[in-house]
């Protein structure tokens, strides 16, 4: 999973904290499907709840973004399940 989101991160960092922000967005909603995620997933509320957490630096790579973010869709029971997300 983090493969593949890692490049589409990296190329669309300031769009991706943008719609996180907003809990909306092309880019959550394109991570959103390549996490695998059902398309009932509610993962917009979620990484907005933890957004200081998965943004704690503007300075932060990619895969330490896609990693934060993994962390903590795999904290919520039914994320991790709707996304096939396990930590």
């Amino acid at each position: 999973t983090a493969d593949r989101i890692d490049p589409f991160i990296a190329a669309n960092k300031i769009a991706f904290a943008d719609d996180v922000a907003r809990a909306e967005g092309e880019t959550l909603a394109a991570v959103s499907h390549l996490m695998g995620c059902s398309e009932h997933a509610e993962l917009g509320p979620v990484l907005k709840s933890n957004f200081s957490e998965i943004f704690s630096s503007p300075d932060l790579a990619p895969n330490e973004i896609t990693d934060r973010v993994l962390t903590v869709v795999g904290r919520d029971d039914v994320l991790a399940r709707e996304c096939g997300v396990q930590i």
